[in-house]
């Protein structure tokens, strides 16, 4: 019996929990049309796994985070044979607490869409390594596209096979390489062909020209014992390009002041550059339908505090509110908004924009 809180109309609740589930035989359970990503499922979760026998759950790291919050009571889970997370990289105090909790292991399947759900599935004759995402066997290929010739490079995830699709709907041009999909993934494959993700391409931090793999900063701040989830973001920068900011989600037991995080970062993090300019406690983390950290709203929350301390410097009047809005293609538009013509102000936000590489918008309220 397994749980299969997913939503529907992604490709691992699909075809991965329901299709994959119902060719193997399996009895699914769908807890509500809102799956995991409703409070109340997550708040009996152990319940309704003591009440229908559930030897299997799978959920993205998110939902595992939530469930690790809540005490199992006199829930008995002795049916519970293992855990499965996918979706986004296991952060490990998650992983930690969820093993301590149920006394079962917690394994990683790493996948996407465009494979049809799975690249690398766990092993479970042996224990999960912590932070693997699977193992890579059958017919699936692997490439860690790197120039390094160290054994753990790190570099862009390649993958070919017969599970990878042929091509997007409506375009002519082939997304493959040889039959290679970059998946823009950032990994390394460890000599037991365990797979290891490190992060996106496209959400390395740039600094100065040193690369940032935010996945340092956020393991680090998420062995804090007051931080429940972590995410790291870049910020542009006149001088360096960009600069790394942090957010958190604290337990709801705990505290911690900004300062405390910061200087916790400072004194664990070896690469300087990559030590956080700032960590802002948030209450929760956005997150996106399916449950996955969005960065994209980070960044553009880190965007606005940045150009209002800019506007602050030059001692623009409170009257002055800043907004940001997401692009379609994935950018920010910064808007101010003021209420007085200030010659000033306008030459300076397209001065800063232009040193920012970002959109500044002038909208005079009437």
């Amino acid at each position: 019996m397994g749980i299969n809180g997913l939503p529907l109309f992604h490709v691992a609740g699909a075809l991965l929990n329901a299709l994959g589930g119902f060719a193997a035989g399996i009895n699914s359970i769908i807890p509500t049309m809102q799956g995991f990503r409703n409070p109340e499922v997550i708040a009996r979760n152990w319940e309704i796994l003591e009440r229908y026998k559930v030897s299997i759950i799978g959920a993205i790291p998110t939902s595992i985070a939530a469930m690790s919050e809540v005490p199992l009571g006199s829930a008995n889970i002795s049916s519970l044979r293992y855990m499965i997370s996918g979706g986004a990289t296991m952060p490990l105090n998650v992983a930690e607490d969820i093993e301590k909790l149920t006394g079962r292991p917690i394994y990683q399947i790493y996948g996407m869409t465009e494979t049809a759900g799975t690249i690398s599935m766990p092993d479970l004759e042996n224990s999960a390594p912590p932070g693997g995402a699977g193992h890579v066997s059958g017919e699936v290929e692997i490439l860690i596209d790197t120039e390094s010739n160290d054994d753990r490079a790190v570099g862009e995830i390649c993958v070919r096979g017969p599970m990878v699709f042929p091509g997007y709907l409506g375009s002519d041009e082939s997304p493959l390489e040889d039959g290679w999909l970059r998946t823009g993934d950032l990994g390394y494959i460890d000599t037991s062909n365990n797979i290891f993700i490190t992060g996106r391409a496209k959400d390395l931090i740039i600094r100065s020209g040193h690369n940032i793999d935010p996945d340092m900063i956020e393991s680090c701040l998420e062995t804090h014992p007051a931080v429940f989830m972590a995410a790291a973001v870049g910020v542009p920068d006149a001088y360096a390009g960009e600069l790394p900011v942090a957010f958190v989600q604290l337990h709801r037991s705990k505290t911690v002041t900004t300062s405390e995080l910061k200087d916790y970062t400072m004194t664990r993090i070896s690469e300087r550059p990559a030590a956080p300019k700032s960590v802002v406690i948030l209450k929760t983390l956005p997150i996106t339908a399916v449950g996955k950290i969005h960065k994209p709203t980070l960044r553009a929350m880190a965007i606005e505090d940045k150009v209002r301390a800019e506007l602050n410097e030059i001692g623009v009047e409170n009257s002055t509110i800043v907004k940001t809005n997401l692009l379609a293609g994935g950018g920010v538009q910064v808007t101010v908004l003021f209420d007085k013509d200030n010659e000033e102000l306008t030459a300076f936000c397209s001065s800063l924009g232009d040193s920012l590489g970002l959109k500044i918008v002038l909208e005079k309220v009437t």
